[in-house]
């Protein structure tokens, strides 16, 4: 009687680091690899390229399950937009006084990323600094921002002033909004500071904004938020 029991022993390299890989998986023991017996490795067409991966969709869809809340009274941490401390501060009080447009400069200040604001505060620091040591060329002075996206452009400006130009100030806020170079902005908030008041977080928004912010017919619209 023939013996249909013919056993094959690959001893090529890659070959047997796939074999090798796939009993430990299945938790076979290594040294029956190449010999007759080789015990249970595994299936035609398995690979060790997938090793593993079940058990890391598993953690993520565990870590995922832990954010969702699945009980009354459940507190769940909801995902939150990195800002830096100031950006932070400015759009909590736009949201608890609610002056005109609020809604859409918050949408503005939203449109800067983390490293834009970071880049921001350094400049407008920068020049705070350079005005108090009389440091400036300029009787005013103000540094600006944008979200560098061509189509939806958004412009942030910084204007520290102090009280020697407080009667100036609103005019020289529409000379900054009015500028020809900002024209094809879809929206332009400038942030007034008074840097010998200490207002904190700004003293004075002024904002223009096209309607097509949310893509409808465009309008402007213009809207001041002020502390004396």
């Amino acid at each position: 009687m023939k013996n249909a029991n013919v056993v094959l022993i690959d001893r090529h390299p890659g070959r047997s680091a796939q074999t090798i890989g796939i009993a430990r998986e299945l938790g076979t023991d290594l040294s029956l690899i190449h010999e007759p017996s080789v015990g249970v490795v595994g299936t035609k067409g398995d690979s060790q390229c997938y090793l593993g991966v079940l058990a890391k969709v598993d953690a993520i869809h565990a870590q995922l399950k832990s954010r969702i809340g699945t009980g009354k009274g459940q507190v769940v941490d909801k995902p939150t937009l990195r800002t830096t401390n100031w950006w932070k501060a400015i759009l909590e009080r736009l949201e608890t006084a609610k002056p005109d447009l609020w809604l859409e400069n918050s949408f503005v200040l939203l449109n800067l990323g983390l490293e834009g604001q970071e880049l921001f505060e350094e400049m407008i620091n920068d020049l705070i600094v350079k005005i108090k040591k009389g440091k400036t060329t300029f009787r005013q002075n103000w540094i600006q921002v944008d979200n560098n996206h061509e189509e939806r452009r958004y412009v942030i400006v910084g204007y520290p002033y102090t009280d020697e130009l407080y009667f100036e100030r609103n005019d020289m806020m529409a000379d900054i909004i009015s500028d020809e170079e900002k024209r094809n902005t879809k929206g332009m908030l400038v942030i007034g500071i008074n840097i010998d008041k200490g207002h904190y977080p700004y003293s004075v928004l002024c904002s223009k904004l096209s309607s097509k912010l949310f893509d409808a017919e465009f309008t402007d619209m213009v809207s001041v938020d002020e502390e004396n």
